[in-house]
């Protein structure tokens, strides 16, 4: 369950997104306590999203450094929490949950 912090956090990134999906990962410490971890959205598309490979290798060097874990991607979706096929064939392939959030009020 994500915190109510780490809501407002996503929250307000949605706010100031402009219309283009918001993406990011949940970092834990050990203790529980969840941050949430923007990177840009390099997708061109208006519902997609794509995370730079350099962009993931630096959030994995920063968890690291700080001794937490990556727990899931989260990435919003304006039109409901169905997946897109691409959605889905990602989120089979890696080790990292998902979490849709949606911004529909």
């Amino acid at each position: 369950m994500l915190s109510s912090e780490t809501i407002d956090s996503i929250a307000h990134c949605i706010q100031q997104s402009q219309g283009q999906e918001v993406c990011g990962f949940l970092l834990c410490d050990n203790a529980g306590k969840q941050r949430f971890y923007r990177v840009k959205n390099l997708s061109g598309e208006p519902h997609s999203f794509f995370v730079s490979q350099l962009d993931f290798d630096r959030l994995r060097r920063h968890a690291q450094r700080r001794y937490l874990q990556i727990k899931a991607l989260i990435h919003t979706h304006d039109s409901g929490l169905e997946l897109s096929s691409v959605d889905r064939a990602y989120s089979n392939e890696g080790e990292i949950m998902w979490i849709v959030v949606t911004n529909q009020k």
